[in-house]
C-alpha cells in the first residue's frame, strides 16, 4: 500500500512502501528517503532475496535514462545475521555511506552498516544501542539525525557519529504505525531540525 511521497525526481515519484521488481528478490519495497550521493541516486529498501524466507535491507539505484529502479546492493542476509532486518535509510557522511536498519525479529533495534565503495558492498550490521522501530534517518552538515518510534513517542537523536547519537527530542505520538510516525515526524526534523529552529 502506498503511504507516504518521498521525493519526485525528474517526473519519477517514489513512494514508502512502493513494490519493486528486481530478478533477485521475490518481493521488494521502498523504505526510506531517497539520497543523491556522488552522481547516483539511492534509494534504500527491503525485500526477500531468491533462496531465503526473511526480508533483508536493499539498496537500489535509480536510472534516469530507463527512468528504473534497479538493485544496487543487499546491505546483509537476515538467515545469515539470525535477526530479521528490514527498515533501511542512508546517510551520506562526508563521502561514506551509513545505512541504518531495523530489526523486526525478535527484537526491535537499530542496527548499522558502511559502505566505503558507493554503496556496493557493505560492512556487517552492528547494534546501533538504540532499540526501536526506524522512522528514518538524514543527515544535516556533519551531523546524523536519526527518528526512532519506541511505544508511544518518536525521539530523535543527532551526532556527528553512531558512537556520539544522543536524543535531542522528543514527541508522543500514540500507538501509531509507521506512516503515520512520518507524519509525525515532517514537523519536528523538516520544518524545525532542517531548518533549524528545532
Amino acid at each position: 500500500m502506498v503511504t507516504e511521497k518521498l521525493v519526485n525526481k525528474e517526473m519519477f515519484t517514489f513512494f514508502y512502501g512502493q513494490r519493486v521488481d528486481t530478478p533477485f528478490t521475490k518481493c521488494a519495497f521502498i523504505s526510506g528517503l531517497p539520497l543523491e550521493f556522488d552522481g547516483l541516486f539511492l534509494v534504500p529498501g527491503f525485500g526477500i532475496p531468491y533462496g531465503c524466507k526473511l526480508t533483508s535491507p536493499l539498496i537500489f539505484e535509480y536510472d534516469a535514462d530507463s527512468e528504473q529502479l534497479y538493485l544496487r546492493s543487499i546491505i546483509a542476509i537476515s538467515e545469515d545475521e539470525g535477526i530479521e532486518l528490514r527498515h533501511t535509510s542512508i546517510v551520506d557522511l562526508s563521502g561514506v555511506l551509513l545505512a541504518f536498519v531495523a530489526s523486526s525479529f525478535p527484537v526491535h533495534s537499530i542496527f548499522y552498516s558502511v559502505s566505503l565503495d558507493d554503496g556496493v558492498t557493505w560492512s556487517r550490521p552492528n547494534y546501533s544501542g538504540i532499540d526501536g522501530s526506524l522512522v528514518f534517518a538524514v543527515s544535516k552538515g556533519e551531523n546524523i539525525l536519526l527518528a526512532v518510534k519506541s511505544e508511544d513517542e518518536i525521539v530523535l537523536w543527532s551526532g556527528k557519529d553512531v558512537s556520539a547519537l544522543r536524543p535531542v527530542g522528543f514527541r508522543s505520538c500514540g500507538n501509531v504505525d509507521y506512516s503515520i510516525a512520518l507524519r509525525y515526524m515532517e514537523d519536528m526534523v523538516f520544518n524545525r531540525v532542517i531548518k533549524g529552529v528545532f
